[in-house]
């Protein structure tokens, strides 16, 4: 069990300050801290979601400052192509997926998408669970969100930059041996500094996106299962990031 934590605005600077009073927080970072019913002398970590934290002790209404850290981004970064599943499905994707340290969430219709066009992704909210994601897992980089979203995969293909992959249950009928789907993703993933996962509705991809996914993406299989939205990008990111180092 690690230190309880918390994410700050990004406008509160804390720098190397000795003391922080309760009252230079947020009121939502507040709140925070009463339901955690902290108590003297405990410690705590603080985010800002920009890779810095701190170590602060609470004494009463203020808190010391015991040490400051920036903290490297994860390399390679990892950015998630997504056609948002229906309902509880994406806030549990976002969650998840910030857990493992994606850098970045682009929503696109694919064309089985489950995600109604007459409805608009609340980003804010989105945003939101990415935060208190980081503040959980004391993950010090808060990913961004393309407030832009994105028509087709085509479209979402051309808006990628560095080597792309999609997880594809076809990939595990063809009988692609994991040893060898390892050695590929081994030698893609090599000396990047970008990779691209593209993850596809509960309902397949199309026929027409099967060819651009032969054109211009490495299939990646996730296993025999068919797998739920989250735990696909879950288990995605992860496998890309094993294979990356």
């Amino acid at each position: 069990m690690g230190l309880p934590s918390a994410f700050i605005d990004t406008k509160v600077k804390l720098g190397d300050r000795g003391i922080v009073q309760l009252a230079d927080f947020g009121k939502d970072t507040q709140q925070h801290f009463k339901v955690a019913r902290l108590k003297n002398e405990q410690l705590l970590t603080i985010l800002n979601g920009q890779g810095e934290s701190w170590l602060l002790e609470k004494q009463e209404q203020q808190f010391f400052v015991r040490s400051h850290r920036n903290h490297e981004k994860l390399s390679p970064e990892i950015h998630l192509f997504l056609s948002p599943p229906a309902g509880d499905a994406l806030s549990q994707t976002v969650q998840q997926s910030t857990e493992v340290g994606v850098a970045s969430f682009h929503f696109f219709r694919s064309e089985f998408c489950q995600w109604k066009k007459s409805k608009d992704l609340n980003l804010e909210r989105l945003q939101r669970v990415a935060s208190a994601a980081c503040a959980q897992c004391s993950q010090p980089w808060l990913p961004s969100f393309d407030p832009t979203p994105l028509q087709s995969l085509e479209q979402a293909l051309s808006h990628s930059e560095g080597p792309c992959f999609i997880a594809d249950e076809d990939t595990h009928k063809e009988a692609l041996l994991y040893k060898e789907q390892l050695k590929t993703l081994r030698a893609k993933t090599k000396n990047s500094g970008r990779l691209n996962l593209f993850v596809g509705p509960e309902g397949g991809w199309s026929p027409g996106e099967h060819k651009l996914i032969d054109q211009k993406c490495e299939k990646i299989s996730l296993g025999p299962l068919v797998l739920r939205v989250p735990t696909a990008c879950v288990a995605g990111l992860t496998l890309l990031r094993q294979m990356s180092q």
